[in-house]
């Protein structure tokens, strides 16, 4: 699993992709729980990541618009 630090440096079908991996694993139910508590950190890490730079997209559509 890749650092908090290294959230950033991926683009966003990458982070799409490793949160939807991430939740299939946990739905499988057949993580320890454990490695089910590191990939829910992962999970939360990504899905903060995701909504903060889709909120910077949005808000660029929205000027781009206005112009």
């Amino acid at each position: 699993m890749k650092s908090k630090n290294e959230v950033g440096k991926l683009s966003l079908a990458a982070a799409f992709k490793e949160l939807e991996s991430l939740v299939e694993e946990l739905e499988g139910g057949t993580v320890d729980l454990e490695k089910s508590l590191g990939k829910f950190r992962r999970g939360l890490e990504l899905t903060k990541w995701l909504k903060k730079r889709l909120r910077k997209i949005e808000n660029e559509i929205e000027t781009i618009k206005e112009e």
